[in-house]
């Protein structure tokens, strides 16, 4: 027995030297320490070519990886106008906001966007996008340094009139050492798909809500001036949201807030997983003169979603009121809430 143990020992002392030894021959193993950017929050603004407002579109993931869904803003084009889309992705789940735009555009070489869209939603691009196949057309404004399509900024021409909202898919890839004329939403991995839903209105549809405001302000000079609502997109001094405070554009922080407290409390009913249902929820509330809110009203295709879009809008906080020409006034405000299956 001892001499096996010693022989043993022998040939274990010999298999930890040869071993010893390969190790100070090799170089050491560098790990790849290559940080995975977080995309939160992705930004559309649509910029006419008539001289209106641009249209602005969020979709917003507040919880990132928690249970709260994203809350996703419907795309409203005006028929037959020529936009220019500029697209801003960003970091929110940090202490401060991050912008994740300018690295996608340093490394284009390595990314590029794809999209689809409802077919006939568009007159230019026609067709329903390059997801599916990539030489499809699409009208990008900008390149990377080997002269290919990166994506940040495109040109659309809104179709006709739709009377229900059609998808307006965005696919960011990741393509390192892959990205080619050819390569297409296949190609690499996916760091955003996001589907919005779009809706082409009529032409003028914005002069008419002009007329409208205009309306309300010859209201405001009545004497039941405090009975009067006056809608959030024109209200001199929009509600504060708790913790808009201090923000110097309080309107952006409160719809901020808003799409923040959506994902943070969605929960998607269980018997709507079961039985298939999805679909979104228009929501519409007022702001009363206190800061309470109200007048809760939902439309949506089933019952579950929206009793659940209730419970999301009761747990709203209560918020400094609306200000309209230095009196407190009723807001109302709507947004929409998506549940979409996985």
């Amino acid at each position: 027995m001892k001499n096996i143990n010693v022989g043993f020992y022998l040939i274990l002392f010999v298999v930890i030297s040869l071993l010893a030894g390969c190790s100070k021959n090799e170089e050491p193993m560098e790990m790849e320490n290559e940080e995975e950017e977080v995309i939160s929050q992705v930004t559309l603004t649509f910029t006419p070519d008539n001289g209106e407002d641009a249209v602005t579109a969020i979709w917003l993931d507040a919880d990132g990886e928690g249970s709260g869904a994203p809350t996703i803003e419907e795309i409203d084009l005006e028929e037959g106008v020529t936009y220019d889309l500029t697209m801003t992705l960003t970091n929110t789940l940090g202490t401060t906001d991050e912008d994740i735009t300018a690295e996608i555009r340093e490394e284009g070489a390595e990314h590029q966007f794809f999209f689809s869209f409802t077919d006939g939603i568009f007159s230019d691009p026609t067709g329903n996008g390059n997801v599916d196949n990539g030489s499809d057309p699409l009208n990008y404004n900008d390149q990377d340094a080997n002269g290919l399509p990166i994506g940040l900024t495109t040109t659309w021409t809104a179709g006709e009139h739709t009377e229900t909202p059609g998808e307006f898919n965005i696919v960011l890839k990741h393509q390192p050492d892959l990205k080619t004329a050819s390569s297409s939403a296949t190609t690499g991995g996916t760091d955003v798909d996001i589907t919005f839903p779009i809706e082409i209105v009529e032409e003028g549809h914005e002069h008419n809500e002009e007329e409208e405001v205009m309306e309300v302000e010859d209201v405001e000079v009545a004497e039941e001036f405090e009975d009067v609502d006056v809608p959030f997109a024109v209200i001199e001094n929009v509600p504060v949201f708790p913790g808009c405070e201090n923000e110097s554009n309080k309107r952006a922080c409160f719809n901020k807030m808003m799409q923040k407290h959506i994902s943070r409390n969605f929960r998607y009913p269980e018997i709507s997983q079961e039985m298939g249902v999805q679909g979104r929820v228009s929501v519409m509330f007022t702001i009363q003169k206190d800061g309470s809110i109200g007048n809760v009203r939902m439309r949506g295709p089933d019952k579950n979603l929206e009793k659940e879009a209730a419970r999301i809008i009761d747990k709203l906080p209560k918020m400094t009121p609306g200000m309209q020409r230095g009196r407190a006034v009723r807001v109302p405000f709507s947004i929409p809430i998506t549940f979409k299956l996985q």
